[in-house]
């Protein structure tokens, strides 16, 4: 039901900007957002810190000022719903054997994602760009005993992009980079994410001759 009502919201957001920015050349698109990676948690029991396998999966909106348009710049901003697994597997003896066990955090929450873009290749067809992220991230982790715990991140990192535009219409898009988290709130302390976006998006007065034709 959850998922249900983010995607209903993210349409009808869609239509609203849609909507108020009709005017302005940009595109607006959906995106499916992976990562994979490794994260700090404390461990209260041994005072120390315990390393996690991390995976990210989600779906969101994504908004490009600049896709297929013979400009230098770009800003891009993502919103997303994510599910997240932390997954460590520990191994030991016992009577004579190695058995293991797996530890696991499933959470769930949102991402803000913030990217400015500089075209280093710009074509008719292709648009090649580069550049920093920012991210800002609120997760909700359900206990099963115990209140859910909400905790936010704030992340930096290198993005790098690539934008194919078959047409008029639609741009095919391929983003990935590496993510820097920081994290405030429950025992996660950070996550190093290596991720890559997948993004259909519609283009709105947006070409390669001039991107912002009025």
């Amino acid at each position: 039901m959850r998922i249900r009502s983010l995607i209903t919201t993210i349409f009808c957001l869609s239509l609203i900007l849609l909507w108020g920015i009709q005017a302005e050349a940009f595109g607006l698109g959906y995106n499916v957002p992976l990562a994979v990676g490794s994260a700090d948690w404390d461990n209260d029991t041994y005072q120390n810190e315990q390393d996690y396998d991390t995976e990210h999966v989600g779906f969101g909106l994504v908004i490009d000022t600049n896709l297929a348009g013979d400009h230098v710049f770009n800003y891009r901003f993502t919103l997303s719903y994510q599910r997240v697994n932390h997954e460590k597997k520990i191994s030991f003896w016992e009577s004579g054997a190695e058995r293991s066990i797996t530890l696991e955090k499933e959470f769930e929450g949102y991402e803000f994602g913030h990217t400015f873009g500089i075209g280093v290749l710009r074509t008719p067809i292709i648009r090649f760009w580069l550049g920093p992220e920012i991210r800002f991230a609120r997760y909700e982790i359900e206990e099963q005993f115990e209140d859910d715990d909400n905790f936010y991140g704030f992340g930096i990192g290198p993005t790098f992009g690539l934008n194919i535009n078959p047409g008029s219409l639609i741009t095919l898009s391929v983003k990935t980079g590496y993510m820097m988290m920081s994290y405030i709130g429950d025992e996660l302390n950070d996550e190093e994410l290596l991720f890559l976006n997948f993004g259909l998006i519609f283009r709105i007065r947006d070409s390669f001759q001039n991107p912002h034709q009025h």
